[in-house]
């Protein structure tokens, strides 16, 4: 995700404020952090972020053939 908006997912002053965020916040998709970005990968990188690990992609082999439509 970093690597396509330019920006840290989640910014705090200290690893408490950090896990506050990834705790509390919602995960903007990349359209959402950035003007411009195309609307393309948002879904594969929700997915990907999700909270819940069950409702992840499973395996890398999941998570790449996802991400080719």
């Amino acid at each position: 995700m970093e690597a396509l908006t330019g920006q840290r997912l989640f910014q705090g002053a200290n690893e408490g404020r950090v896990v506050t965020q990834i705790l509390a916040n919602e995960i903007l998709a990349p359209s959402e952090a950035v003007n411009g970005r195309g609307r393309e990968l948002d879904a594969v990188c929700l997915k990907a972020l999700m909270k819940d690990p069950a409702d992840r992609f499973q395996t890398a082999k999941e998570f790449a053939g996802r991400s080719k439509r």
